[in-house]
C-alpha cells in the first residue's frame, strides 16, 4: 500500500519553519566536530528475520552521522527558535555565499535530517507546538 507524500508548501511558508533538534539524539565530539547518535526504527522485513532467529523485534537500533565543517555551523544554529530563514542568513553570512546558494544548501541537509528523524520541523504558520507530556 503506498501513502501520499506530505503536502508541498510554499517557499515563505518553508523558510519561516522552525527545526528542532529530535530529544531522542544524542550528541558527542569527534574531532571537535559532533557526532550524531539516533535511532533508526527497525523495519518490518528486520522484524520479521529478527524473529525468524529469536531476538526480540522490537529492538531500535542506532545510527551515527558525523557532520563536516559546514554541517556543524547548521546544527549549531538549530535551537527550536530560529526559522530556517535566519540560519540561512547565518550561515551565507558565515561562509560568504550568496543568499540562494545558502538557502538550496542549508534546506538539502535540513531535509536530509528530517528524512533520517534526527530533526523536527516546525510549521511556524501552524501556531505554537503544543507539548503533550
Amino acid at each position: 500500500m503506498r501513502t501520499s507524500s506530505p503536502a508541498r508548501i510554499d517557499r515563505a511558508r518553508a523558510l519561516a519553519c522552525v527545526p528542532e533538534k529530535n530529544p531522542l539524539v544524542k550528541e558527542s565530539k569527534h574531532g571537535g566536530l559532533p557526532r550524531i547518535t539516533y535511532p533508526q526504527p527497525t523495519g518490518r522485513l528486520v522484524k520479521r528475520l529478527m524473529a525468524a532467529f529469536g531476538r526480540a523485534p522490537e529492538t531500535v537500533f542506532s545510527r551515527t552521522l558525523e557532520l563536516d565543517e559546514m554541517g556543524a555551523v547548521v546544527w549549531r544554529l538549530i535551537d527550536g527558535k530560529r526559522p530556517v530563514s535566519a540560519i540561512v542568513r547565518a550561515f551565507a553570512d558565515r561562509h560568504g555565499l550568496q543568499q540562494s546558494e545558502a538557502e538550496a544548501s542549508v534546506t538539502a541537509f535540513l531535509r536530509e535530517l528530517g528524512r533520517r528523524g534526527i530533526i523536527l520541523i516546525r510549521d511556524a504558520a501552524a501556531g505554537p507546538r503544543k507539548n503533550h507530556r
